[in-house]
């Protein structure tokens, strides 16, 4: 399973950026915290892909990362993909890691902070494996000095 997550990650960056100039989107780091069953940090890259008009923005954030959760007095780490589409003011975002499968939506203050709600449901049922289950509640900070990936508001 984990060889087929990151051949599928691979595959979609290529043909993401294979046909565009890649010097143009310029890297967001996104870390955050989330709690269902038990807590959850992660770190990790995005890029935007800024839609429609200038009335009309929305802005598609597609990243990787790893999240670190405690689990039977172990730190297990744990490879993620995520896409979210926000219009600055609300989003819908869908994360996938080898254990689980997040959808959630949640409000975003001005694309610079997430505050979402969703729910997880898990792929592994195991003892020894942490097991990624039930309503979330995620907090997310971007962090960029492309000041387009953010609202309007903090452009100028």
């Amino acid at each position: 399973m984990r060889k087929l997550f990151v051949f599928l990650s691979l595959l979609f960056t290529c043909i993401c950026f294979g046909q565009s100039d890649w010097r143009a989107y310029k890297p967001i780091v996104n870390m955050g915290y989330q709690f269902n069953s038990h807590s959850q940090v992660y770190a990790g890259l995005e890029y935007s892909f800024i839609s429609g008009t200038r009335l009309t923005e929305r802005w598609n954030f597609v990243g990787a990362g790893v999240m670190a959760t405690p689990y039977r007095d172990k730190w297990y780490w744990l490879p993620y993909a995520d896409f979210t589409r926000s219009n600055g003011l609300a989003f819908i975002s869908t994360r996938l890691s080898t254990h689980h499968i997040q959808p959630q939506i949640g409000v975003t203050m001005l694309n610079l902070l997430d505050i979402g709600v969703g729910y997880s449901f898990a792929f592994k049922q195991s003892v020894s494996n942490p097991v990624i289950k039930g309503f979330t509640l995620s907090f997310k900070l971007r962090i960029t000095k492309d000041k387009s990936n953010y609202l309007e508001v903090m452009r100028y």
